[in-house]
C-alpha cells in the first residue's frame, strides 16, 4: 500500500522501494533487530510511526464526539432584566427581529463548530453576548468559528434587506456591534487569531491592545458625540462602558 501511494503520487522506483521497505520494517522482526552489536535498527523508526499513530489516536475522539445534546445554558439576571424592559419599552417593534436575529447569529456559531468537530461544552447568555464554551481551538478554528456569527447576519442582511427591512436593519445593527476588535465580541476574536497566526507572540498583544485603544478612543468620541449633539441619551455611554468592562474582565495573553 505505501508503494502503490508512493507511485500515485509520482515517486520513481527507488522511491517506491523505500517506502515499501518502511511499512515492512515496521511491522516485521523485533523492536530492535540487532545489526553488527548495535540496536538502533529499526527503533527510530519504528519509534517515529508510532508517534504518528498516537497522534492520530488522539485525533479522533475529538473528531467523533462531538456532543451537543443536554448542553448546560446559563443566563445572567441582567440579560433577562434587559430583555423584559426591551419587550415592556419596544414601540419600534424590534424585539421579536432581534431574539431572531441573535439566534440565527448563534446558530451560525454552533454550525461551525460542529463542522469544524469541536465539542461545545456550555452556553452563556449575558449583557455582552452570548459566550459557547469549547475546548482549545487552533487559531484556524477560531477564526472560522467567529466569522460564522457576522457571517449569518451579513446573509440575513443581504436577503431581507427589501422584504423585511425592519430585520435586516436588526441584522446590520448586530454584525456592527460583534464585529467591534474589543474581546470578546467576534470582532476581537477575529484580530486575536490573524494577529497571533501572523506575529510573534508578544508582538500581536501589542498589535492587538494598539487597535483596541485606537478603536475605543473613537468609540468614545461618537458616544459622546451622540449623547451631547444628537441627544441620544446615556445608551451610547453606557455600551461603551460595557465593552470596556467586558475586554478587561476579559484580558489574557
Amino acid at each position: 500500500a505505501a508503494g502503490a501511494l508512493t507511485y500515485l503520487r509520482g515517486g520513481d522506483p527507488g522511491a517506491i522501494t523505500h517506502a515499501a521497505a518502511m511499512a515492512l520494517k515496521n511491522l516485521l522482526g523485533l523492536a530492535c533487530d540487532p545489526v553488527a552489536g548495535l540496536v538502533e535498527v529499526p527503533c527510530v523508526k519504528r519509534n517515529v510511526i508510532g508517534a504518528v499513530g498516537a497522534a492520530a489516536a488522539s485525533e479522533r475522539p475529538w473528531r467523533c464526539s462531538v456532543k451537543i445534546s443536554k448542553l448546560p445554558l446559563r443566563i445572567e439576571p441582567g440579560l433577562v432584566a434587559l430583555l423584559c424592559a426591551w419587550f415592556y419599552f419596544d414601540p419600534a417593534g424590534t424585539f421579536l427581529p432581534f431574539v431572531c436575529a441573535a439566534a440565527l447569529h448563534e446558530a451560525g456559531h454552533l454550525a461551525m463548530l460542529l463542522w469544524l468537530r469541536q465539542p461545545v461544552h456550555s452556553l452563556c447568555l449575558g449583557l455582552q453576548g452570548a459566550v459557547l464554551r469549547t475546548g482549545p481551538l487552533r487559531y484556524r478554528d477560531e477564526l472560522l468559528a467567529a466569522a460564522a456569527g457576522p457571517a449569518m447576519n451579513l446573509a440575513l442582511l443581504l436577503a431581507f434587506s427589501r422584504t423585511l427591512p425592519r430585520f435586516a436593519l436588526v441584522n446590520f445593527c448586530l454584525l456592527a456591534y460583534n464585529l467591534l476588535p474589543f474581546y470578546p465580541l467576534d470582532g476581537g476574536r477575529l484580530l486575536r487569531a490573524v494577529l497571533r497566526t501572523l506575529l510573534p507572540l508578544r508582538a500581536a498583544v501589542w498589535a492587538e491592545r494598539g487597535v483596541c485603544l485606537l478603536c475605543g478612543a473613537l468609540l468614545l468620541a461618537c458616544a459622546g458625540y451622540l449623547t451631547l449633539c444628537w441627544h441620544a441619551g446615556p445608551w451610547p455611554l453606557l455600551v461603551c462602558l460595557l465593552l470596556g468592562l467586558g475586554g478587561c474582565r476579559n484580558e489574557e495573553i
